[in-house]
C-alpha cells in the first residue's frame, strides 16, 4: 500500500497490491492506520468493502445476471485483457453488481473488513470451478485474482487519507 499526493495537496490513496493476499494484508494490518474519506466519486468505505467482497463471492457462487454470451466472449474479454495488461482498471465506482442484493450505505467498518477478509480467504482456498464473470466470461483463478486486485485498487483510488 502506498499513499501519494495530488497536486491539490490532498492525500490520495493508491493501493499498490500484486494480488488478493496483498489486499488482505493491507485490510488486516494497515487500513486502521488511515482515516479514509471518499473524494465524492464513489461509495462509503463500508459499502465499497462489501461490494468488493460480493464480487469475489459471486466468482464462486455465480453472478446473479450475466451479460449476453456474445459480449462475454468478445468485448468483455478485450476489456479484461486491457485491464490486466495495463495493471489498472477504471470503472463506475457506484455501479452495483446487476441483480445483487443492495448493500447499505453505512455500517460497521470492522465488520465489513471481517467479511471481506473471510471472502478473500474463501476465494484463496476454493477448489471448485469458478463461475463466469458477468462481463468478462470464464476466468482462471489467476485472472480473477488479478482482476479483483485491480478492482480494489480502483475503488480505493476514490479515497483520501485525512490523517
Amino acid at each position: 500500500m502506498m499513499i501519494s499526493h495530488s497536486s491539490h495537496e490532498e492525500a490520495v490513496m493508491e493501493l499498490k497490491a500484486s494480488n488478493l493476499n496483498d489486499v488482505r494484508e493491507f485490510l488486516v494490518h494497515d487500513l486502521q492506520k488511515f482515516d479514509l474519506v471518499s473524494a465524492g466519486h464513489g461509495w462509503s468505505l463500508y459499502k465499497t468493502l462489501l461490494h468488493c467482497a460480493q464480487t469475489i463471492e459471486f466468482s464462486m457462487s455465480g453472478y446473479p445476471k450475466l451479460r449476453p454470451l456474445i459480449i462475454r466472449r468478445t468485448v468483455g474479454r478485450i476489456v479484461l485483457k486491457k485491464f490486466l495488461k495495463n495493471n489498472k482498471m477504471k470503472h463506475d465506482l457506484t455501479a452495483p453488481v446487476p441483480g445483487a442484493a443492495e448493500i447499505a450505505d453505512e455500517g460497521n467498518i470492522s465488520e465489513a473488513v471481517a467479511v471481506t477478509v473471510k471472502t478473500i480467504d474463501d476465494f484463496m482456498s476454493y477448489s471448485g470451478q469458478y463461475k463466469e464473470h458477468l462481463l468478462f466470461g470464464k476466468l482462471s483463478k489467476k485472472e480473477y485474482d488479478e482482476y479483483f486486485t485491480l478492482h480494489y485498487a480502483d475503488h480505493f483510488s476514490d479515497y483520501q487519507n485525512m490523517k
